[in-house]
């Protein structure tokens, strides 16, 4: 349909004032390729005047020769991109649009018509976002954990190499592919329910364990943390646009499961082993006891018969075998003593230490007096354990502060405890003494058992008390120790669980000094 206008002037003014409004450098170049004409957006892009364009062209515009080839040609072509340089010789891209012109008369070819139109801020914009997406994947691709992103369409938009080696296919086999095309159908079908919880709540992160085929066939059990994130309009990670997509992270947990499942098996093994340690303590305490008795029953009498008429030589054998019997028939009851440690589960109840304490000094009193022992007993307080266990632990405690007193000095017995605050849910108590005191490097071996620091000959005993006394802190769920410098004392310590916090206020015993006597 042909234009509808005034006049050819107005035509012209027409034409003029549109090249002026356009965003585009439009251009006109004679047959042989040079410009003829040059809009005034010219200036603005390349910073050139027109009339300095006039009779060049674009082979001495142009980084590239595809538009001049184009052009020689003599064919229209429409949004062929180019580099241009400015005055100042920064590049400018441009998508160059042209069509041959005519003589209306002869037909003859008078050259090309066309406009630039410069796209370098889309260029430059498009390649930072190439740039940013790159530093993206790099960045995923150092993540030794499987990471996914997908998009609100429910296709993976952008993976990295974990995950693409996850599921032992290349990146491109995944990306644009979703959960079913991916996965066997019951599993794409229990992540897309998990999924579409997150999905259609109010968004925020959750935790799926699961269990994941892996290359090889064979299943891997996964953590699967999922977070839900707004869509922007070109299907990646943005700020909206685009509806809600969905990032991920795997965490493959099989070896910490198969070592955990390991340790609860040797855990089950060694409880097992430890029951059956116990029981055989136990039944071997009790079987003993009446063939030491028995032996030592037997000396005696024997020693009674011969009592006269046996030689030094045979009264010192039968004193020999009396003593071994009897230190024997000892062995064999604190076994019996550590077995039931061991083996009595512990029943927990409110206990008023302040009374056990006080309970085991008036059962040791005969011997608090033969030593001329003082005894401190300062405020104790309420505690949740077993009543006949804790008294045995304070006894064991107390017979040692008496048994290894130092020469030249009366034993003094300090027995109190203490915690930071209310919150605390463990007492620490303390048993002190003025005795020989212990070596540091014999401070954790004390508590193993048959482990005796001193010989016979002075100091009585098994070696089995202390190892009895962590055996029951340890069944409350406490922790015994020593603190001791070699003729200055011993200090042991130990927790036990605090009571509940009813009536706790009356449930500190008053401090007394108990003398010797």
């Amino acid at each position: 349909m042909p234009a509808v206008g005034r006049g050819e002037p107005d035509a012209r003014q027409r034409l003029y004032d549109l090249t002026r409004l356009v965003s585009d450098w439009i251009w006109e170049t004679d047959p042989q390729g040079r410009f003829s004409y040059v809009s005034g957006r010219v200036l603005d892009i390349l910073g050139v005047l027109p009339e300095e364009m006039l009779h060049t062209s674009f082979a001495a515009l142009c980084d590239g020769a595809e538009v001049p080839q184009l052009l020689g040609e003599q064919k229209a072509f429409r949004d062929v991109p180019a580099v241009v340089r400015t005055r100042q010789g920064q590049p400018r891209h441009m998508l160059v649009s042209a069509l041959p012109f005519y003589d209306l008369d002869s037909g003859a070819f008078q050259g090309m018509r066309g406009t630039c139109r410069d796209v370098t801020e889309q260029v430059q914009a498009e390649a930072a976002l190439k740039a940013q997406l790159e530093f993206q994947q790099t960045l995923l691709d150092t993540i030794p954990a499987p990471v996914f992103y997908r998009r609100g369409d429910g296709r993976y938009g952008l993976v990295n190499a974990a995950f693409a080696a996850m599921l032992g296919r290349p990146r491109e086999a995944i990306v644009g592919r979703t959960l079913f095309d991916l996965f066997p159908l019951e599993t794409a079908q229990r992540l897309f329910a998990a999924e579409q919880e997150l999905m259609t709540g109010d968004g925020g992160a959750r935790s799926v364990m699961d269990r994941l085929p892996w290359p090889g066939g064979a299943a891997r059990d996964v953590i699967l943390t999922l977070a839900a994130t707004l869509e922007a309009a070109d299907g990646l990670a943005g700020t909206g646009g685009g509806g809600r997509g969905l990032i991920g992270v795997v965490t493959d947990i099989t070896d910490r499961m198969r070592a955990e499942r390991d340790l609860q098996s040797s855990v089950r093994a060694l409880e097992r082993t430890n029951r059956e340690l116990e029981l055989f303590l136990h039944i071997a305490s009790h079987d003993l006891q009446e063939p030491t008795r028995s032996v030592v029953s037997f000396c005696q009498l024997l020693a009674k018969s011969l009592e006269g008429a046996a030689t030094p030589e045979q009264a010192d054998y039968i004193a020999h075998a009396v003593d071994g019997a009897k230190r024997m028939r000892l062995i064999v009851q604190d076994l019996g003593t550590y077995a039931r440690a061991g083996s009595r589960a512990a029943v927990p109840v409110r206990v008023e230490a302040g009374q056990v304490a006080a309970d085991v000094l008036r059962a040791v009193q005969a011997q608090v007096d033969e030593a001329a022992a003082r005894v401190s007993l300062g405020p104790l307080p309420a505690i949740q354990a077993d009543r006949a266990q804790v008294s045995e632990l304070l006894r064991n405690l107390v017979d040692n502060a008496l048994k290894f007193a130092a020469d030249g000095r009366a034993p003094a017995i300090g027995i109190d405890a203490w915690r930071e605050d209310d919150a605390t849910p463990f007492w620490t108590f303390r048993v002190t003494d003025n005795g020989i005191g212990i070596e540091a490097r014999h401070h954790d071996r004390i508590f193993g058992l048959f482990q005796r620091l001193h010989g016979r000959d002075r100091y009585e005993g098994t070696g089995i008390g202390l190892a009895v006394c962590r055996k029951i802190v340890e069944r409350h769920g406490g922790r015994i120790w020593v603190e001791s410098v070699p003729g200055q004392g011993t200090k042991v310590l130990f927790t036990l669980p605090a009571a509940s916090p009813l009536a706790e206020a009356s449930s500190m015993t008053s401090s007394n000094d108990l003398p010797a006597g």
